[in-house]
Formats: structure tokens, sequence, C-alpha cells
């Protein structure tokens, strides 16, 4: 049965920037998560938690800055291998990630096309 993103995420205590699993847009019915898909989610809240008690900021709230993608980012290298170019630098220092890229840009994952050519 397909459930939007947010609800499944409520259900499951995940705090996520990006999808750590197929999701659907009501088109298809999505594959279940994979092992390696529930290390990625479970690293994911591992690494906010550390760090948004480093920052002295809630979790929920670590996740919807910048230095929250890049732990999302930084945890998919972990489990994917280097697919980002992220630095631990950047899950901590909004600043990090600025100095990084040109300014005027923006980065859109497009996660509904994603691999149709």
């Amino acid at each position: 049965m397909w459930i939007p993103k947010w609800q499944r995420d409520q259900q499951h205590g995940v705090d996520s920037p990006m999808p750590t699993q197929a999701v659907s847009n009501e088109e298809f019915i999505p594959r279940p998560q994979s092992q390696q898909q529930r290390q990625w989610e479970q690293l994911i809240g591992e690494l906010a938690d550390e760090k948004s008690k480093k920052l002295g900021m809630p979790r929920r709230d670590f996740m919807r800055t910048s230095m929250g993608m890049a732990t999302a980012f930084l945890a998919s290298n972990m489990v994917y291998g280097p697919n980002w170019d992220v630095d631990a630098a950047e899950t901590l220092d909004a600043d990090a990630t600025t100095e990084k890229f040109p300014k005027g840009e923006y980065f859109i994952v497009d996660v509904q096309t994603a691999g149709w050519h």
C-alpha cells in the first residue's frame, strides 16, 4: 500500500531530508526497503543525534539545515561509497558548505526521474 514519505518517516521515527528508500508518486507501489537502505537510514539518525547534541539543537531542526543534508550525504557515502562530494566539517559548520560551492547555484535532487533515460 502506498503512503506518503512524511507519513512513513513519522511512523518509523525517521528524520531525513532525503528518502532512504524508493518512494512512490502514487503511480506504482515501491519495493521494500533493502538492508543497505535500512543501514543508511539508521546511520543518518545516529549521526544526526550526535551532531545535533554537539550543536545544542533539536535533531529535527538540525536535519532542516544544510548540515543535516550534509549528514545524510555523508551517511550515504559510508554505506554506498564516495558518491557525494561532502566533508565531515560540513555536518557541523554551515559555513563550510557556503565556502565550497559557487554562489547563486541551486542543488536539486530529482528522485522521480532518476534512472530514467
